[in-house]
């Protein structure tokens, strides 16, 4: 081990090891919620250890429960019929998804404290928004209410965020070509 960045790449492969990886689904159509659950495990098991979010960012995974993750990632896909280049391409994209996710729950958790204390904050954003010049910002105004609508553990905000990745992922495999396989819709 050579510095800090060795071992917090051991550290997260350790950590890796805890992600428990789903079987691709039967049939063209079962590729969707097995990738849903294991992004799901993935946040679970990083949000328990939240700053070793940033260890996943600009690396790619070279240990041995790392590569698992991936490898079954990248199984579910091929297994749904995603193309080799959109899948390729996926599990890079979730992979950040991911992380930032949980590397901004972290820094949240750090930055404004308890749920007592984040519930406050989100209140002076909305006040906030509220009060800002309607002839400048009319939609921000408009909007501020739902803009700042708190979930308490953020699980709305992240479902909504994991089907936009994964409908992406069947719209570029549709765009390549594959359009029975990829969609839920075949």
């Amino acid at each position: 081990m050579s510095n800090k960045d060795d071992l917090l790449e051991l550290v997260l492969d350790r950590v890796a090891g805890d992600i428990e990886i789903p079987e691709p689904g039967a049939g063209p159509d079962g590729w969707q919620a097995p990738l849903k659950d294991l992004l799901r495990a993935t946040r679970r098991v990083l949000g328990a250890h939240q700053d070793l979010a940033y260890v996943t960012l600009g690396r790619i995974p070279t240990g041995p429960n790392a590569l698992a993750s991936a490898e079954g990632m990248l199984r579910i896909l091929r297994a749904g019929g995603i193309p080799d280049r959109v899948a390729a391409y996926a599990v890079d994209s979730l992979a950040l998804f991911i992380a930032s996710v949980t590397y901004e729950e972290a820094i949240q958790s750090r930055l404004i404290g308890s749920l007592e204390e984040t519930k406050e904050y989100v209140e002076g954003i909305r006040t906030y928004f509220a009060a800002l010049p309607a002839d400048r910002f009319p939609t921000l105004v408009s909007m501020a209410e739902v803009l700042t609508a708190f979930d308490e553990n953020e699980d709305d905000r992240f479902e909504f965020a994991l089907d936009v990745q994964v409908r992406g992922i069947a719209a570029m495999a549709e765009q390549r070509g594959d359009v029975r396989r990829a969609t839920n819709e075949a």
